[in-house]
């Protein structure tokens, strides 16, 4: 859902300071009464939160790996819904259907959250954002981690696809992982292929950038996540 700059700058800013203080906190479900009472104080600000479908789960018949972000079970995050920001809530973000879930507090019942209702939200340390871009650029309408929040930002769409196996007579299916890189440069998104895309993207310093890399022994095949936001990070120290 979009935002005017200066309210989405201050609800991603909160979104950071909620990421960094759950960063520091030991992960310890509350009680179940500490949860209804909050909830029963700010009933008439989250209800809005928790009035979407019960999300179905599947996950049950995916044999190896599991569809969600991480883990299979709800974390700790925050969410930006409807321009209204909500810390400290259990999330769960399904990387096959792009689907972000947050557990009831009461109930304990999974709902599914509308896309086009989220900004942005943060689980444990990773925080994501909600980019409705041109196709041009080849990016989908969808939700990308932030992983480097500097004047070249870098983003990853995680996405899992479920595949079927057939092997000795066993049929399964098996959620496999993808990762699609992407440096905003020039106000444009670049896909990010390969170390020498990566390089091209660094115009006029790409020789500079592709000589830090080698220093700091980071190789593109091997980290490929480390090379990109390392190449980002410097660039913008070259061009500061």
């Amino acid at each position: 859902m979009p935002l005017n700059a200066s309210r989405a700058s201050f609800l991603f800013f909160c979104l950071f300071s909620c990421t960094a203080v759950t960063a520091q906190v030991d992960h310890q479900p509350p009680s179940p009464d500490s949860i209804s009472l909050n909830y029963t104080r700010d009933l008439g600000l989250n209800a809005r939160l928790y009035n979407g479908p019960e999300y179905e789960d599947y996950s049950n018949t995916v044999k190896l790996g599991f569809p969600y972000f991480e883990s299979k079970n709800h974390q700790q995050g925050s969410v930006i819904f409807d321009s209204i920001l909500y810390p400290n809530v259990q999330l769960r973000f399904d990387l096959v259907y792009d689907y972000l879930m947050v557990l009831h507090p009461v109930s304990y019942v999974s709902m599914q959250l509308r896309n086009e209702t989220i900004s942005g939200f943060t689980i444990g340390n990773h925080l994501f954002v909600h980019l409705g871009v041109d196709s041009v650029d080849r990016m989908k309408n969808a939700f990308y981690e932030r992983l480097y929040s500097g004047k070249t930002p870098v983003y990853v769409r995680h996405r899992k696809v479920l595949e079927d196996r057939n092997k000795s007579d066993d049929i399964y299916r098996e959620a496999v992982p993808y990762d699609t890189y992407f440096v905003l440069k020039d106000n444009q998104y670049h896909q990010v292929r390969s170390a020498k895309g990566l390089y091209a993207i660094f115009k006029g310093k790409e020789k500079q950038v592709q000589q830090h890399l080698r220093k700091q022994k980071i190789r593109f095949k091997k980290n490929k996540e480390l090379a990109i936001v390392q190449a980002a990070t410097f660039f913008d120290q070259l061009t500061n």
